[in-house]
């Protein structure tokens, strides 16, 4: 009746043809969203404890999230270990964004100059640890740059989850 070439074809171009759909409905489910926040506001509301002076401390910092049009729309809280070791800061975050469409917690590392506790650079790839409302039912990624003017940047990716 059918022979075993032409069903293994069939098979083939069938799971083709659902790895397409699959990619498409992908793309079009997924959401971007920007946000800002500023060194200015990290600093003002900064809480250091040392624990070995120059050497190992924890800073404790809030800001708030700014949309493209300077509105405000959440809250970003951070606690940051720092540990200055070979001429290198190297901080560690537990650091939690609330947004008007959920929550997200993410461990973020980064490593900068001695003399500062902020990141200037970017950090690619941040997989959040937790996430609350419109985020807790999606695949999530954030993108962070630190700007040398105090600006940070950070890009918010969510992408439907499928299984």
């Amino acid at each position: 009746m059918f022979e075993k070439g032409s069903i293994a074809g069939m098979v083939l171009i069938s799971l083709g043809v659902l790895a397409f759909i699959y990619l498409v409905v992908s793309m079009l489910s997924s959401t971007v969203e920007v946000y800002y926040y500023y060194v200015d506001d990290l600093t003002e509301s900064s809480k250091i404890l040392s624990m070995e002076k120059d050497r190992t401390y924890t800073n404790y910092t809030r800001a708030k999230l700014y949309d493209s049009n300077k509105k405000h729309v959440g809250e970003m809280s951070s606690v940051n270990f720092h540990q200055i070791m070979d001429g290198k800061n190297r901080v560690s975050t537990l650091t939690t964004y609330s947004t008007n469409r959920g929550t997200i917690a993410a461990n973020i590392f980064y490593e900068t100059s001695p003399d500062t506790h902020y990141l200037y650079g970017i950090v690619d790839d941040i997989v959040p640890e937790h996430e609350t409302g419109e985020y807790k039912e999606r695949n999530v990624s954030m993108h962070l740059i630190g700007k040398e003017d105090g600006e940070r940047q950070l890009t918010i990716t969510t992408t439907k989850k499928w299984f």
